[in-house]
């Protein structure tokens, strides 16, 4: 991202999430340790766009402040749509698809209101050279991924989220 001081975080959200192999490392890092996609997300995103490093405590505030909104809303419309992929009865997975695609579409901006949010709260952006704000994303990520990983993170643990920080700066 060229512009770094004027990245918006939603364009930077999406264009990210559909980079190779970072969908990928971000349900990774959710599956195996329960980690928060759009904090992980998020935490790039403060960096990439120059707005610095982010304290563990910091990025613990952040997911505490919006545990409400993501236990009601967010992870509630996730097990939604999860079960919308089971048959339940006479109704398949196949005739629920549809709604289901609804679903997802309500969950993904919920999760956008959730972004916003935080973002509101995010430093200021400075100039800051690409070079260092790659170190800033990849220090981010790390503390972000402490608040979900309890001792020594594993390889892949690693691999992930450097493919998510390679993804973060252009």
């Amino acid at each position: 991202m060229s512009d770094a001081e004027s990245v918006p975080l939603w364009p930077f959200v999406r264009a990210l999430y559909d980079k190779p192999g970072v969908s990928e490392a971000c349900l990774s890092l959710q599956a195996r340790h329960g980690a928060d996609v759009d904090l992980l997300i998020y935490a790039a995103w403060v960096a990439a766009s120059g707005r610095g490093l982010l304290e563990t405590s910091d990025l613990a505030g952040l997911r505490a402040a919006a545990a409400p909104w993501s236990a009601e809303i967010v992870l509630a419309l996730r097990s939604v749509r999860r079960r919308l992929k089971l048959s339940l009865g006479a109704i398949t997975a196949e005739d629920a698809a549809g709604l289901s695609r609804h679903v997802l579409a309500v969950e993904i901006e919920a999760e956008r209101i959730q972004l916003e949010a935080w973002a509101a709260a995010a430093p200021p952006a400075r100039a800051r050279s690409a070079t260092v704000r790659r170190g800033d994303v990849a220090a981010n990520l790390a503390a972000c991924l402490s608040l979900f990983v309890s001792g020594e993170v594993s390889k892949d643990d690693r691999d992930a989220l450097a493919a998510i920080a390679a993804a973060s700066v252009a």
